[in-house]
């Protein structure tokens, strides 16, 4: 495995987890330290917080402790990734949107928000590239079973 693949892989698997994490920090020190800063990544209306979470973490199991041989496997991570790039694309473009807003307001989040927005990026390529992998894996491997087939009457 190539260095470039195991770090692609890392950080598709991880990637999902590592946001939960982030926002759970973010919600806490805003709770803490009462601050009014209710801008979070999983905070918009089109991806339900709880249906990311569990996708994130079956993919991370899946990509973790499934068999690299094992077509159904492969083929289930591959479909689950697909649901992951459309949240992933959902929450950049989202966080580019906000990035756009704090760039015209001025405002001191515009650092934590872009590099938020480039992580998302190579989130959202690295899942891309890993569902490509897995999908593509699954149709060459049932292309490539063949052989005869005896019939005895």
């Amino acid at each position: 495995m190539k260095l470039s693949h195991a770090i692609n892989k890392l950080l598709a698997s991880l990637g999902g987890v590592l946001l939960v994490a982030y926002d759970i920090i973010r919600i806490h020190k805003s709770s803490t330290n009462y601050v009014d800063e209710n801008i979070y990544v999983m905070n918009n209306p089109y991806v339900p917080f709880s249906t990311f979470l569990i996708l994130s973490f079956t993919y991370l199991f899946l990509n973790g402790f499934a068999n690299s041989k094992n077509v159904m496997a492969k083929g289930f991570t591959g479909f689950l990734s697909c649901f992951l790039i459309t949240y992933a694309f959902v929450f950049f473009a989202h966080q580019l949107y906000l990035t756009s807003e704090f760039g015209k307001a001025e405002s001191e989040l515009i650092r934590d928000s872009t590099y938020l927005c480039i992580f998302l990026f190579f989130y959202f390529c690295s899942l891309c590239i890993e569902a490509h992998r897995n999908l593509s894996r699954t149709v060459s491997a049932k292309e490539s079973i063949g052989g005869s087939i005896k019939i005895e009457v």
